[in-house]
């Protein structure tokens, strides 16, 4: 199976999840849900192959975000990192500079990096003077975080008009054939086929609910037992009650290993390889 890893950051309301739907051809939507760890989408290059683009949409960098024992997890391994943020929010631009050591330390040495500016569909003067990430801000990022293995490319995008959305394309496609040099799926002409709706699902989410959930069961079961057992009318039930915590404790445990250690796109791409819709 031959996959192209594209994780993209940023923080929140700028416009990542679009970008992506601009990616995998799908119509501009006004609103879009608030990502929670993280959701995969693919783009299959042909629709009767396995080959093509796997998109991890990771949540906001917010205050509050997923701990650095997650985020690891989402960058391990990637081909390509969009570095999103909004010209017109200079906190946002400064935020990928600060998680910039963490990504170098967990995606391959040959990643791409490609500094996104999202909502560039507005090329007025007026527009132009609100802006409060410049040019020389840009050349700065570029300058410090570049490497003869790991250049940083910049792209205004706007998944609204669709600026610079097929340059976008054209560079992953460019990293699709330096990876897979004798793969034939990627012309000269590089057109890509219409897509059929996709699936998409958030792993993080549902692992991390689960871990909170069965952790808390554990607990309460636990509790419900010490208070049972120094009741002596009910000290049979404390029992019952403890196998009920060590079980729930167990699943809680298991929960969140599972999820922190085997959710490599290197081992494993539950999206492309499971998903009957895509």
């Amino acid at each position: 199976m031959k996959i192209l890893k594209v994780v993209t950051i940023g923080q929140s309301d700028i416009g990542k999840t679009k970008l992506i739907a601009a990616l995998r051809r799908k119509d501009f939507v006004v609103t879009s849900k608030k990502t929670i760890g993280v959701d995969f989408k693919t783009y299959r290059i042909k629709q009767d192959k396995q080959e093509g683009y796997q998109f991890w949409d990771t949540e906001g960098m917010d205050p509050g975000y997923s701990s650095t024992s997650i985020r690891h997890v989402y960058y391990r391994n990637a081909d390509v990192v969009l570095l999103c943020f909004d010209p017109f929010k200079k906190e946002s631009f400064t935020a990928l500079s600060e998680e910039m050591p963490l990504l170098k330390k967990n995606v391959k040495s040959t990643c791409q990096f490609v500094l996104i500016e999202t909502r560039s569909d507005d090329d007025s003067a007026e527009a132009k003077e609100k802006r409060t990430v410049t040019e020389k801000d840009i050349e700065q990022f570029q300058q410090e975080h570049e490497s003869e293995t790991s250049p940083v490319h910049y792209q205004q995008t706007s998944a609204k008009n669709g600026k610079g959305i097929q340059e976008l394309h054209t560079i992953l496609d460019d990293k699709f054939r330096a990876l897979y040099p004798n793969d034939d799926l990627l012309q000269a002409s590089s057109e890509h086929e219409p897509q059929p709706q996709q699936h998409s699902t958030n792993y993080s989410f549902q692992f991390s609910a689960l871990t909170k959930i069965a952790a808390l069961g554990s607990v309460a079961l636990g509790i419900a037992a010490l208070i049972t057992a120094s009741m002596a009318a009910t000290a049979f039930l404390a029992v019952p009650l403890l196998i009920g915590s060590a079980v729930l404790g167990g699943v809680a445990m298991s929960s969140f290993f599972y999820h922190r250690y085997t959710q490599d796109p290197g081992q494993s791409q539950p999206v492309a390889a499971s998903s009957p819709n895509v």
